[in-house]
């Protein structure tokens, strides 16, 4: 998914939540926000996870749940892998559904 997706949009700094409403990314963020209720719909144990702005890059290991987007909040698309799989490993359900997450 994406930061700004569903009810993450008013953490996004006011910037971003102008960009996203007022460009093409408007319509990949209602694609994303369906497929987020698609999953929520199943009952199964499911995760979308939200980075902030992607970057190009090696793994820092310092990607973690965000409370906010802010202007200057990057991840990179390694660090989003990473991140991802180490979830995905960690046993149990899952906690947080939608995390917003950031380096």
């Amino acid at each position: 998914s994406a930061g700004g997706v569903g009810d993450s949009a008013p953490l996004v700094h006011p910037l971003f939540r102008w960009l996203i409403g007022h460009s093409q990314l408007a319509a990949a963020y209602r694609d994303l926000s369906g497929m987020e209720s698609v999953f929520a719909a199943t009952g199964l144990d499911w995760m979308a996870v939200r980075p902030v702005t992607l970057t190009k890059g090696p793994v820092t290991g310092t990607a973690h749940a965000v409370s906010r987007y802010r202007l200057a909040s990057r991840i990179s698309r390694a660090d989003v892998a990473t991140w991802m799989l180490d979830a995905v490993e960690t046993p149990g359900p899952f906690g947080e559904r939608t995390p917003m997450i950031a380096a």
